[in-house]
């Protein structure tokens, strides 16, 4: 613990800590740090080679560090086809790794996949300092693995602190004495919308339901077709 009040920078100061040639990890679920990102993006004209790993996420804008213009600036290793990097990706400006969400922290650990940096967004801090992860605890446990096991592995760790960011309990918590940078934000969280499933999505529903018998336990996905398989 210490008394030494946080001290916070801007996110485009913050983002100058990025280097070319480095690893950066971006948190996702409903907690990507946007305001670093964009910074990030910013520097896209003086940065070359600095290879982003996201996951599961839900932006709230399309990934500003996809543009093509930037195409050898940020190497995008997606390990996840998240929406806001999926039409990126679609048109080539990037790549997806193909991985179980619960292998992922492994091949941080051991080196697979090497991490310079880790951006993330938590809550301000409690009176010991630490900021919590937020939401991701209670709401995406392997994502939440992800943004603890990047943290723990990156050499650099600057945050957005957001003061949205509900403290939520438990182990997934960073002690600012850890934060290389760290930035003061007041943005609400994305929410994401429960999908309404089409006619199509219905019917499929349905003959997915069928094949399923009294007593089974169901490991459900995100999206129309689920809800329609749930609610049939």
């Amino acid at each position: 613990t210490t008394d030494k009040p946080m001290q916070f920078t801007t996110a485009a100061e913050a983002a100058k800590l990025i280097r070319s040639h480095s690893s950066v990890y971006i948190q996702g679920s409903t907690s990507i740090p946007e305001a670093l990102v964009a910074a990030m993006a910013e520097r896209g004209g003086e940065l070359e080679h600095v290879t982003v790993y996201s996951a599961f996420a839900v932006g709230a804008f399309d990934a500003p560090y996809c543009r093509p213009e930037y195409k050898e600036s940020f190497l995008v290793n997606s390990l996840f086809v998240a929406n806001n990097i999926r039409r990126w990706l679609a048109d080539g400006y990037g790549q997806t790794i193909p991985a179980f969400l619960g292998e992922i922290p492994a091949l941080f650990r051991d080196g697979t996949l090497p991490l310079d940096v880790a951006l993330i967004n938590v809550s301000p801090p409690d009176a010991e300092g630490y900021c919590s992860f937020g939401v991701q605890e209670g709401q995406m446990r392997d994502e939440l693995s992800l943004a603890v096991s990047a943290v723990e592995c990156a050499k650099t760790i600057i945050a957005q602190v957001n003061k949205a960011m509900p403290y939520s309990y438990g182990d997934a918590v960073i002690h600012t004495s850890r934060l290389a940078a760290a930035v003061e934000v007041d943005s609400p969280l994305v929410e994401v919308p429960t999908a309404v499933p089409s006619e199509t999505e219905r019917k499929i529903g349905s003959y997915i339901a069928e094949l399923i018998p009294d007593g089974a336990t169901l490991q459900i996905g995100v999206g129309g077709i689920p809800n329609a398989v749930l609610a049939a």
